[in-house]
């Protein structure tokens, strides 16, 4: 039973955290979708800027994160990536694909070890791969998906399942259906279904 917190990193207090996750824990919740560069975008590198160094007082509290979530036997939907326009990894040409693998490899590597991570997202929305806007999905964006995917595998001897979160208009109004684009992938493991309305 999960729920929604992107920015819990650090986009929130220690003390709104902790109410937070003890609320959680008291209604059944057991994981957490977070994103794991947290609010503002620019937080996982040096200066905020420098995207070739990272700023490992960031992830320090991401550790201390997935920690709180141990201490309330909850688990983290981890989302690698956050590809949205107005982020640091969104439209940005600064963002090349050896930053980005060099991110995966970073957090992946960083984090996998840790028993309260469940899950891998690879990113949010990941129809906005390249460009950072909303479109139906194409084959570019599945085979970026699908060598993330399998870089997370050899990254992660611990193998937790890895998935990719889909924009729900296509699929809702033009039935473009993640078992279709992925039904038989070696490197999606999970298939995530966004649904909105009724």
């Amino acid at each position: 039973n999960g729920d929604t917190c992107y920015y819990l990193v650090n986009g929130v207090s220690l003390e709104e955290r902790a109410r937070y996750l003890a609320t959680r824990a008291a209604q059944g919740f057991n994981f957490v979708r977070l994103h794991t560069g947290g609010n503002p975008s620019t937080a996982p590198f040096a200066g905020g800027t420098d995207l070739d160094r990272f700023n490992v007082d960031h992830f320090k509290a991401l550790d201390g994160l997935l920690a709180d979530l141990k201490a309330h036997d909850m688990r983290a939907e981890v989302i690698v990536l956050n590809r949205y326009r107005r982020t640091i990894m969104g439209n940005n040409p600064a963002w090349t694909s050896e930053r980005e693998e060099r991110y995966v490899r970073y957090v992946v590597s960083r984090l996998a070890a840790n028993t309260h991570v469940f899950l891998w997202t690879i990113a949010n929305e990941y129809e906005v791969y390249p460009k950072g806007v909303y479109a139906d999905p194409t084959a570019e964006d599945n085979a970026w998906t699908e060598r993330l995917g399998a870089l997370i595998h050899r990254l992660d001897p611990h193998r937790h399942p890895t998935t990719i979160h889909p924009w729900e208009q296509p699929m809702m109004e033009r039935q473009q259906l993640m078992a279709a684009r992925f039904g038989r992938s070696a490197h999606i493991d999970v298939l995530t279904h966004q649904y909105y309305g009724d």
